[in-house]
């Protein structure tokens, strides 16, 4: 199975695509699934769940990207909202307690990404090894942890347009047909990462479109 586990809504703030579009671009490409985890709004990936419940062929995970005060944390499929502001550590105890599944995304990525210390492993069970909106070295030094703390490798385009849905893709064996298949998987270190560049006249628009948003909101990261 080939499921891009990183992209964004119009739930997002920062977001334009209505889930239905990023479903059909999902499709469109050959994928069998996507998580959609929108920036602190649970919303596109219940939406996105609702749509897919009714196709035989493919699998959203409703999922959301936290802001904590350390940067971004992907929960999947979380039941109830999390309370704001949050640090690292409240989050990690939430999902701890309720027995959620947590990847680290593009991880030493600018204003967003956590800073991973190798001495001290984060109680994640997956970590972003390949994001197609990372460089190359953030995405081999993703890898390094993975390895290091034994975590599950996760692939995900972080797209915002649909477009760049299915650059970044997790690849697990076999085929899953439920949600929690798939977190099982994760939860096993059964999973492989695999990516692409996302072509440069793309990433040029929207990297532009997202810096006017970030001037908007004052400079203030999301």
């Amino acid at each position: 199975m080939r499921i891009d586990m990183h992209t964004h809504s119009h739930y997002s703030k920062d977001g334009v695509m209505p889930p239905k579009e990023l479903i059909k671009r999902a499709r469109m490409v050959g994928l069998d699934g996507m998580a959609i985890t929108d920036h602190n709004s649970r919303g596109g990936g219940i939406v996105g769940s609702d749509i897919a419940r009714d196709m035989e062929d493919f699998i959203v995970i409703p999922g959301i990207e936290l802001s904590t005060d350390m940067g971004h944390l992907i929960v999947l499929d979380p039941k109830t909202d999390f309370p704001k502001p949050l640090t690292l550590l409240k989050a990690l105890e939430i999902i701890k307690e309720e027995g959620l599944v947590s990847i680290l995304p593009h991880p030493n990525r600018g204003l967003n990404g956590i800073k991973p210390i190798e001495e001290e492993p984060l109680e994640v069970e997956g970590i972003e090894t390949c994001n197609a909106r990372s460089s190359k070295s953030q995405n081999r030094r993703a890898s390094h942890f993975a390895d290091l703390w034994k975590k599950a490798r996760i692939g995900g385009s972080d797209a915002h347009l649909a477009a760049e849905v299915g650059y970044g893709v997790t690849i697990i064996e076999g085929d899953l047909e439920e949600p929690d298949e798939i977190l099982e998987a994760i939860r096993g270190i059964k999973t492989e990462a695999e990516c692409h560049s996302i072509p440069l006249p793309t990433r040029v628009y929207e990297n532009s479109r997202l810096f006017a948003g970030w001037i908007r909101r004052g400079f203030r990261r999301i």
